[in-house]
């Protein structure tokens, strides 16, 4: 079947299926001929019970929860997971080789020990390759991960890849949340040039997501948040460029996004000049955002010169809002970043919004952006308001409000 584990003749012991969806479900990968072909694997959250001993039952929702969030983000469409008891899921890969659903099962279970554990030893993986499936109760093989992984490293091809460019994910702990579990999440989102209709540019987008729920608080709303809490997302935001750098993970430049606060603060100048003067290629762009109408104009335009003064290619970002551009009158950024994705619920708003705001800003800077539009229907829109260059936004779950 291709799978990779012990001896046929060695079984796990099996899995009663206590409710009737789960025994249809099972049914149903039987006939489709998904277990024949080693694509339905069991994954255990057993070490991370062990580790959480008495806070289990109190945790174990928020486990599911990060378990079942992490397979949304890695399954496609007609894959499966489904939880069978407090420590055990099956995932199901439709398509594809055993292996590689076995490696993405894996990979989900990775995460959680990750969240949770701080790490993801070989000896916490539990997997089980399911065999066959009837009168409620599924047999098991188990498997080897580290054979798994060495495998599937072996076949990484271009999907892997892909994913990987999507998006980089990392535990996070915000103060301003009352302690929730939440994860901080860096989208590689594209950004073309309105004239050529190529990739010239990844802006590294953060947002941070409830774990439990799925939902996100977009870069948009972090005005809301604690400057502690602001530094610490822009903190990530230079580290992980700086890996992305290394590892050359997406389309060069680099467009980073950071708070004014965290720009006004020498320890935040000092990060970001540390960063660009380490790295000749990709060129790195700093994008200042978390700007309204209080924002002192003199402060912005003593940052942007103190910046530019240092090599650092500076944009500035804006939402569409009420006297947002008055911040901006002395000064003299490389480039105007226009972000529309608050108007998501109001598509209709978006054309018209570019028109107004190019016509403002044209003599602000030589590279006029607009990020975050619905879909790449407004990219005309947004070339015939004179932008030069855009971004399509990038699946999103719902908005959390901070």
């Amino acid at each position: 079947m291709g799978t990779i584990g012990q001896p046929e003749a060695e079984m796990a012991a099996p899995v009663r299926l206590t409710s009737a969806d789960a025994s249809a479900v099972f049914a149903r990968l039987t006939e489709n001929g998904a277990i024949a072909r080693g694509g339905v694997s069991i994954v255990g959250l057993d070490s991370v019970r062990d580790r959480l001993g008495d806070k289990w039952d109190r945790k174990q929702e928020v486990v599911w929860g990060q378990l079942e969030t992490a397979a949304q983000r890695h399954l496609g469409d007609a894959d499966l997971c489904l939880r069978l008891s407090e420590t055990d899921y099956a995932i199901a890969v439709s398509d594809g080789e055993a292996i590689a659903g076995q490696a993405l099962a894996l990979r989900v279970l990775g995460e959680v020990l990750e969240h949770f554990l701080g790490e993801c030893r070989v000896e916490d993986l539990v997997i089980r390759s399911v065999v066959a499936a009837a009168e409620g109760e599924v047999a098991c093989a188990p498997l080897d991960p580290a054979a798994i992984q060495r495998a599937a490293r072996g076949r990484e091809g271009s999907d892997s890849v892909r994913e990987k460019r999507r998006f980089h994910e990392q535990p996070f702990i915000l103060s301003s949340m009352g302690g929730r579990d939440m994860r901080l999440k860096h989208e590689f989102e594209p950004v073309v040039s309105l004239g050529s209709q190529r990739v010239i540019a990844t802006s590294f987008e953060p947002s941070v997501v409830d774990v439990v729920s799925g939902r996100r608080i977009p870069g948009f709303a972090f005005r809301r948040l604690s400057d502690p809490d602001l530094w610490a997302i822009d903190r990530a935001t230079l580290e992980f460029a700086e890996m992305a750098t290394e590892q050359k993970l997406a389309a060069a430049p680099f467009v980073l996004p950071l708070a004014y606060q965290t720009l006004s603060s020498s320890r935040g100048r000092s990060r970001l000049v540390e960063l660009v003067s380490g790295v000749t290629k990709p060129k790195i762009v700093a994008s200042i955002r978390n700007l309204d109408p209080g924002t002192p104009p003199s402060g912005l335009a003593e940052l942007i010169g103190m910046l530019r003064r240092m090599d650092v290619t500076v944009f500035v970002r804006v939402e569409p809002m009420r006297d947002v551009l008055a911040p901006l009158a002395d000064c003299r950024p490389n480039g105007i970043v226009l972000d529309v994705e608050p108007l998501g619920g109001q598509p209709r708003r978006i054309p018209e919004v570019m028109a107004s705001f190019a016509d403002r800003v044209r003599h602000l800077g030589s590279v006029m952006t607009v990020r975050g539009l619905p879909t790449a229907d407004f990219l005309g829109a947004a070339a015939k308001a004179g932008f030069t260059h855009a971004s399509v936004d990038i699946d999103r779950t719902l908005t959390l409000a901070a």
